[in-house]
């Protein structure tokens, strides 16, 4: 097989992955929070759970060292905007409004990964690449349900703090991609971890306390299986992995694919219905992600 084409299936195989986890993730999410754990609680088990399995790998198969006198800044940056910042808005987002708002909402981050590119690193904007944007967000628009919802005032609070978390992590995105070039994408993540871990544990160790285990049926646990293992640390090091082999604006635009994935799963467990709107819209995004990684960026 063509060196080229094997390393395209490896870096759009891992963004699909990390999508299909994520879209998956704000229902799983809104099962056990804030019924269960409080959300910023939540986020310290997260990242608590990540950076023990990072530092694993890292200490017993990479070893790799870092030059923190140089790059301590940008894991600094990258550990509030990725890790701290991002979390905590998204999950106290998720916790005061929708599964489908949440969703919808976040389509806008491969939106702000080019405006803060431009303005980062001062890359020109192309037409196409634009044009894939727009064409992925109204895909996603029109498949999570266009026109048909609402933004009500009681999900209004949550709704600015998703909003706030997709800024968040576009500049993440965007100022991560360094780190990618010069590092194993396991140490980056390790470090990017521990440096925004003291942040999350500054606003969730008080929720954390509240929380009665023993008041938690057993099935439930799965859901924070999933959560911690999947939608934590394994995404977090496949968009990394990713990153390394492809831009900022890729991999902020696969966001696009997770309206698919959670219609697919609605599918599955027979709770939607397959329209050809629906369709439409999902080839919508496709050809939304295809246009952008068509083109070839330098972040």
């Amino acid at each position: 097989m063509n060196p080229e084409y094997k390393k395209f299936l490896r870096t759009h195989g891992a963004l699909l992955i990390v999508n299909l986890i994520y879209g998956a993730n704000f229902t799983i999410a809104k099962q056990v929070m804030p019924r269960f754990v409080l959300p910023y609680g939540f986020i310290v088990l997260r990242v608590s759970t990540a950076i023990l399995f990072y530092s694993i790998v890292q200490f017993f198969f990479l070893k790799n060292k870092v030059n923190l006198r140089e790059d301590w800044k940008r894991f600094a940056l990258c550990g509030f905007f990725g890790i701290a910042f991002n979390q905590l808005m998204f999950f106290k987002g998720l916790s005061l409004t929708t599964p489908i708002n949440g969703a919808l909402l976040m389509i806008v981050t491969p939106i702000f990964v080019i405006i803060f590119s431009a303005f980062i690193y001062k890359n020109s904007v192309g037409k196409i690449q634009i044009l894939g944007t727009l064409l992925g967000a109204l895909g996603a628009f029109l498949l999570i349900g266009g026109f048909n919802f609402s933004f009500s005032s009681a999900t209004a609070t949550g709704d600015m703090l998703i909003v706030i978390n997709a800024m968040s992590y576009a500049v993440y995105l965007v100022i991560a991609k360094p780190l990618m070039e010069k590092y194993h994408p396991f140490t980056a993540i390790t470090y990017i971890f521990l440096f925004g871990y003291i942040w999350v544990l500054i606003a969730g160790l008080g929720d954390l306390q509240t929380v009665e285990w023993s008041a938690i049926p057993v099935n439930y646990y799965w859901h924070f299986a999933f959560i911690l293992i999947m939608a934590t640390a394994v995404v977090y090091f496949l968009n990394l992995y990713a990153m390394r082999e492809t831009s900022s604006a890729v991999v902020g635009n696969y966001i696009y694919t997770q309206p698919i994935f959670a219609v697919v799963i609605a599918l599955f467990t027979k709770n939607d219905t397959l329209t050809a709107a629906k369709i439409i819209a999902g080839c919508m995004i496709a050809l939304g992600v295809y246009l952008v990684s068509k083109k070839k960026h330098t972040t």
